[in-house]
């Protein structure tokens, strides 16, 4: 009786014949070879874009807590440069006058200054953030603003103009 032949037999009969591998699917080994090769290729290049992925996220989360930072630090040099300025001029005592200048902005936002005579402090304030200074005497008119400004101990009460 004779057996019957399967398709991929006779691939490997011919392929034995042309002098290839002696596995009976030899040419199925080169198209496996041929896939798993491309599949590696496919597991290296998704591993590499993984990779990436996470190092983007790392460095753009630490870049977001960088400028939050500076703008904090900006706006915290905004806020002491203006009680340090009423702590001048009260220390000075009257007759005291000084020009001094604020920035436009606090790291590219608009800000408000608020001084609180009740309280004794100053507040400056931007969007989503703010910070508060003593101040060393209740005794004021007037609030600061961007740009040039003008303080005066006028008999004791100090002056923004």
């Amino acid at each position: 009786m004779k057996a019957k032949t399967s398709a991929a037999d006779a691939i490997a009969a011919g392929a034995n014949a042309a002098g290839a591998k002696t596995s009976a699917f030899g040419y199925f080994d080169k198209l496996v070879k041929r896939g798993q090769a491309g599949v590696e290729f496919m597991a290296i290049v998704a591993f590499l874009a993984l990779f990436l992925t996470i190092i983007y996220i790392i460095t753009s989360t630490q870049q977001s807590e960088a400028l939050t930072e500076t703008s904090i630090s900006a706006g915290w040099a905004v806020c002491q440069q203006i009680a340090s300025e009423v702590s001048t001029a009260v220390s000075v005592g009257d007759g005291y006058e000084r020009v001094f200048f604020l920035p436009q902005d606090v790291n590219g936002d608009a800000y408000a200054v608020i001084i609180y005579p009740s309280e004794q402090a100053v507040s400056v304030s931007w969007p989503s953030y703010s910070c508060r200074s003593p101040l060393m005497t209740s005794q004021v008119n007037g609030v600061p603003h961007a740009g040039s400004n003008k303080v005066k101990n006028n008999n004791g009460i100090i002056e923004f103009s």
